[in-house]
């Protein structure tokens, strides 16, 4: 099997892929438009335990914080959101994983009119991902 390091984090809007903007020391920013329906994180997954490991959970990347902007407004939302249920392990208090596939409720963009910018605060990575 080969492993690789890199996560291949990247949205899902409404059923299609969408790229970072920008990357840098671990922040992943977006533009969506408020009116997505669904918005999910996306990466490659790993239970670790069926490579190396402990933890039997399937982890996709660790999401310190998400930061949504828009028309002068902007929303904080830390790992202890309740929102962040579908797709998010529990929190662990400066983070909550995701398993791969995780939901950002689009309550949260609704707030929003026009484009919104997200900015996905990601922490240290020390897995590896089946490539």
């Amino acid at each position: 099997m080969t492993l690789t390091t890199d996560p291949d984090l990247h949205l899902v809007i409404d059923g299609v892929p969408r790229r970072a903007q920008w990357v840098d020391s671990g922040v992943y920013t977006f533009s969506v438009a408020s009116v997505a329906r669904w918005v999910i994180i996306a990466s490659r997954s790993v239970v670790p335990l069926d490579i190396r490991g402990a933890d039997a959970r399937r982890l996709g990347v660790p999401v310190h914080r998400v930061v949504l902007r828009g028309g002068g407004d902007q929303l904080q939302i830390s790992p202890q959101h309740l929102g962040l249920t579908d797709g998010f392990n529990d929190d662990e208090g400066t983070h909550r994983w995701t398993n791969g596939w995780a939901t950002l409720p689009s309550k949260l963009l609704a707030r929003f009119s026009g484009e919104v910018t997200i900015e996905l605060h990601i922490g240290t990575i020390e897995l590896e991902y089946p490539a």
